[in-house]
């Protein structure tokens, strides 16, 4: 227990590799089934208690899913990443899709952002744990039935991160669930 508590103080403090080791994962779990990686917003947020309620038959722990929504200070992503990825700003978001029908909205949102938005929240503590985690959301626009633009996450997921001594964390499990709008 000693060695478990010195580990997690060692690597609370690593938030950015956290989350870049989540975005490696992330990213492959995207290549897999995508062709292209989406936009990121360059800053975090925490998900929808909604969608985080979604995925209450893969995350069954009620303390854990209470934990992702809690609210946590953004953190700013680009030192984080290469400068070679896809990042975009919400005011930017916000600028592509003002003004216009639906239509032309979603049309500027898919020239813009034609992989959809991904968006990250800050790393947080597995309740009763040393884990950590970070939750994701791929987000997609569309027009809804009452003929709306809508921007939505259309998958929510999770990553659990383990401390390693030699990386500051690894993923230890990955849970993502496809959301109905």
């Amino acid at each position: 227990m000693i060695l478990a508590t010195l580990l997690l103080a060692a690597t609370l403090g690593r938030t950015e590799e956290a989350l870049r080791q989540s975005m490696y994962s992330i990213g492959a779990l995207i290549a897999g089934r995508r062709t292209g990686f989406p936009h990121i917003i360059d800053r975090t947020e925490q998900p929808n208690a909604d969608y985080v309620e979604a995925m209450a038959d893969d995350v069954p722990d009620s303390e854990l899913r209470n934990e992702m929504v809690k609210p946590h200070a953004p953190v700013s992503l680009r030192p984080i990443f290469k400068v070679g990825r896809k990042i975009t700003t919400p005011a930017e978001v916000e600028s592509v899709i003002r003004g216009g029908t639906p239509q032309e909205r979603l049309d500027r949102f898919k020239q813009r952002y034609p992989n959809g938005l991904l968006r990250m929240s800050a790393v947080g503590q597995k309740p009763h744990s040393i884990l950590a985690f970070v939750t994701y959301e791929l987000i997609a626009a569309h027009i809804d039935q009452q003929g709306d633009f809508q921007l939505a996450p259309v998958e929510i997921g999770l990553v659990e991160l383990v401390p390693d001594w030699q990386v500051g964390w690894k993923v230890e499990n990955m849970h993502s669930v496809a959301l109905d709008h």
